[in-house]
Order: C-alpha cells, then sequence, then structure tokens
C-alpha cells in the first residue's frame, strides 16, 4: 500500500474553534474540531466490520476510528503549550460522538537544545471488537541536521508497554560535506510475527545526484 492507495473519493466539511495565547509569539493553543462526511461509504472505498484506514480518515487524527460507516469524525482537541522556544508540551484526545467515549489520547513533549533535540510521545487507544487496546511510547533523539555540514545522528525507538515489547529501533548516521554527503540506517523490528534487522546507505554528489538504497523519504531526521 502507498500515498496512491490510501486516496479515495470524499465529500466532507471540517470545522472547528482555535484558542490561541500570545505573547512576543505564541504561547498555547487549543483546537477543537471535526470532520462531518456526507458519504459515510467514501464512493464505495468504506467495507463494513473491519478497520478502515485512507486519507479522509487520517486527515484531523492519526488513531483509527472508522469500523463502521460514520457521518462524522470523533472531535479532536489538541492543546499545546510552548513556554519557550526550545520547550513544547501537547496532548491530543479524540471524543467519539458516536459511541459517546473517549477514543484515544496522546501525550507528546519536544525539547531542543542546541544540536541536540528529543522527543517523547505517549499514544492510547481503547479496545474495540475488531482490535485490541494499544499502549504505544515513542521516543526520538537526534543530534544535528541532515541538511547541514557535518556530523549528524538520530535514534527513534518505539515500545508496546501493553505487550512489554520493543517494537523497532531505527538508527541513522550521515556526514555531509560541501561536496558529497554520506548517509547510513540501522533498523530492527520485532512486530510477533514479523522480525526484521536491515541496513539501508546513501552516497550524494552535489548537483549530480546519489546512489543506495536509503531515500530522502525514508530518513528520519
Amino acid at each position: 500500500m502507498d500515498d496512491v492507495d490510501l486516496v479515495t473519493n470524499t465529500s466532507e466539511v471540517e470545522y472547528g474553534i482555535t484558542n490561541r495565547i500570545m505573547g512576543d509569539r505564541e504561547l498555547l493553543r487549543w483546537r477543537i474540531a471535526q470532520v462531518a462526511y456526507f458519504d459515510p461509504n467514501f464512493g464505495g472505498a468504506f467495507i463494513n466490520g473491519q478497520r478502515n484506514v485512507f486519507e479522509p480518515l487520517l486527515s484531523l487524527t492519526g488513531a483509527s476510528f472508522a469500523d463502521t460507516p460514520r457521518h462524522y469524525s470523533p472531535i479532536v482537541s489538541t492543546l499545546r503549550l510552548t513556554p519557550n522556544k526550545t520547550n513544547a508540551f501537547e496532548v491530543e484526545v479524540d471524543y467519539d460522538t458516536q459511541l459517546h467515549e473517549t477514543r484515544s489520547a496522546v501525550i507528546g513533549t519536544a525539547l531542543t537544545r542546541g544540536k541536540w533535540g528529543s522527543t517523547i510521545l505517549y499514544a492510547f487507544t481503547k479496545p474495540t471488537e475488531l482490535q485490541a487496546s494499544n499502549n504505544q511510547l515513542h521516543g526520538n533523539l537526534n543530534y544535528g541536521n541532515l541538511y547541514g555540514r557535518g556530523f549528524s545522528v538520530s535514534t527513534s525507538v518505539a515500545y508496546d508497554v501493553r505487550e512489554r515489547l520493543f517494537q523497532g529501533t531505527t538508527t541513522q548516521v550521515a556526514f555531509n560535506s560541501e561536496c558529497y554527503g554520506v548517509s547510513v540506517e540501522f533498523t530492527g523490528f520485532n512486530l510477533g510475527a514479523r522480525q526484521e534487522h536491515k541496513v539501508r546507505f546513501a552516497f550524494n554528489l552535489k548537483n549530480i545526484g546519489s546512489i543506495g538504497t536509503l531515500r530522502r523519504p525514508d530518513r528520519i531526521f
């Protein structure tokens, strides 16, 4: 499946309200929004009784919610606090107006100090008839800038709290000079039935092109 497969026919309207507290910049933003779908079958793409994940259902929230035809998405409340230029804290809660319950929640924080940056995110979704509950913890630590000169490194980790399982780790190391760049990625997945480890690389020459198995959209920093 690619981004073309995710696109389907839709007729919808998104509405919401955003509140901001400003100083010399934005200190706090709270947005509440929902999407109304005029065609709950999405041109015949919707399949009743299974998880449906395609573009119109991903525009407002990243949590899967459509296992039956719907005229409305959950109400998504997103609160983002940025007390200074290097720290951010965000909470997103999805309230399902069809089931009349909170469906999922995401809590995340980000911190930057010079060339160093880190993010931590916790995501929870309630169980449904089609899927078990999810308790996911994701973290990322990086140094440098992929597009800047010099050395850069980034590491991301995904941990399943419910299963007590490290689902995956990805580390990318890069070096850029004035004329060329080299990137190497080490990836490991453990999803129970599927376990995979691989190494990819890319070598770039300025104004000429690149070779290797690591494509630019796959890079994590």
